[in-house]
């Protein structure tokens, strides 16, 4: 949530704002030295509020232009770390993400309640079951691999659909999971 309003500003958004500042905050806006104020879990847990302050709209709007990507980044930084604690919050599986690296040599992080279904020569499936669907996290390398310039969104589709055909099987005979062709495969 983004609270903005000129801090001597007569309306809601100015009143709430000024509510929220402390005398030593107001000071700091009034002396032009910061106008971003960052307020987490204020009202809801996992919740983000910034406030934006500034003697005048023209200034605000200024500073906002000029520190629109930090403003952004924060933001994003945010959402990341509540992601990182939804998905991660109940338990990390560390003990199968170090097996990974000692098998394969490579690794993920894995989340608390998925479950290796699979584990063949350069192919491996986790599971992950919900209350009315399945999640999927499915691994194929090659370790003979040596021209990345192969690597093409028609050689990604082909081999995604090969490797389907033959491990990501559908409930009735010879059905399996297919590539959505309208999204675009961006290799850069």
């Amino acid at each position: 949530m983004i609270i903005a309003a000129p801090l001597d500003e007569n309306s809601n958004p100015g009143s709430l704002l000024r509510s929220m500042l402390n005398e030593e905050l107001e000071g700091q806006v009034r002396s032009n030295e910061a106008f971003a104020f960052p307020i987490k879990e204020l009202w809801a847990k996992n919740q983000w509020i910034l406030l934006l302050s500034s003697t005048t709209h023209e200034e605000l709007a200024g500073h906002i232009r000029n520190n629109g990507e930090q403003l952004i980044q924060r933001l994003i930084d945010s959402e990341l770390d509540r992601r990182v604690e939804e998905i991660y919050g109940k338990g990390e599986q560390t003990v199968l993400s170090d097996s990974m690296l000692q098998k394969y040599g490579w690794s993920v992080r894995m989340q608390h309640d998925y479950f290796q279904t699979m584990d063949t020569t350069q192919f491996v499936q986790f599971k992950r079951i919900l209350a009315d669907n399945e999640r999927w996290i499915w691994a194929w390398w090659a370790d003979d691999f040596v021209d990345p310039g192969q690597i093409t969104p028609e050689w990604i589709n082909t081999t995604r659909d090969d490797l389907m055909k033959r491990y990501i099987q559908g409930r009735r005979e010879g059905s399996y999971i297919q590539t959505e062709y309208r999204r675009v495969v961006n290799t850069t």
